[in-house]
């Protein structure tokens, strides 16, 4: 919230984006969120909802498990599950937000989380720590 006040102070910023976007642009925005929901309605670009709330463009879902969580990702009448170390809810939607940008340009699913499988212990696992020489680095 830094620079920016309090939660209307960040609608107002993410609604500047989407003022700023042309016309013939995508806007993706957080299903989850209502009152950026309702403020997306007035605007007449294409539009890509990412969330956990039924009705998103990508849906997701996720169960906590032994091994991590389990997530569930709704799309086109499709779905696909995925396990990810305990990451927190704010990344799977980040996780959520990169996909959605990748199918709003037409990206199949499948290869995107073929990537995504190969790199998810390096995206998602924060605070390496590297010794070098005489240095440790965290790496967060």
């Amino acid at each position: 919230l830094e620079g920016l006040g309090d939660i209307k102070g960040v609608l107002k910023e993410e609604i500047s984006l989407f003022e700023a976007t042309d016309p013939s642009g995508t806007l993706i925005y957080n299903f989850d969120d209502p009152l950026l929901k309702e403020e997306v309605k007035r605007f007449s670009q294409r539009k890509f909802s990412v969330g956990f709330d039924e009705g998103a463009d990508l849906r997701l879902s996720c169960k906590k498990g032994e091994n991590g969580i389990q997530l569930e990702l709704f799309f086109r009448d499709k779905t696909w599950t995925l396990s990810f170390p305990d990451l927190g809810m704010h990344n799977l939607l980040n996780f959520g937000f990169a996909l959605s940008t990748c199918l709003s340009l037409g990206i199949e699913m499948e290869p995107l989380l073929e990537v995504a499988d190969s790199l998810k212990k390096e995206l998602f696992i924060r605070a390496k720590v590297h010794r070098l020489s005489s240095f440790i680095v965290v790496d967060d």
